[in-house]
């Protein structure tokens, strides 16, 4: 289990107010991002011990979008932000990989032949 110092800048449910708080979890936050984690609060901290329990949401993310919507929504919301941001990195993967592809079908073209 990694203990991490966070910050709760939202609540989307339950009587958790917003500040510094202590995580438990398998997953190891990176600092200045943000996460949607499904949490459970006991003994002064929070686990999340399940890898589905945080989904990262990156650096960029604006908590604003959040307000004024239902539970369900913001939930949703966050979910499609995250496939999102891992579809495209799953698009730029695939240009590179064909882009290395062709680096060594290239070079292998130009390199003699092993005897």
């Amino acid at each position: 289990m990694i203990n991490s110092d966070m910050e709760i800048v939202s609540v989307l449910k339950g009587g958790t107010k917003p500040g510094p708080v202590l995580l438990a979890s398998e997953y190891w936050p990176r600092q200045g991002e943000y996460y949607l984690i499904f949490a459970i609060y006991s003994d002064g901290s929070y686990t999340a011990v399940a890898p589905y329990r945080i989904v990262p949401l990156g650096a960029a993310f604006n908590t604003n979008v959040l307000k004024g919507k239902r539970l369900d929504e913001n939930v949703r919301l966050l979910l499609r932000y995250r496939l999102d941001q891992l579809n495209e990195q799953l698009r730029k993967g695939q240009e590179e990989k064909k882009l290395l592809e062709e680096g060594l079908e290239k070079t292998n073209a130009t390199l003699p032949a092993k005897k």
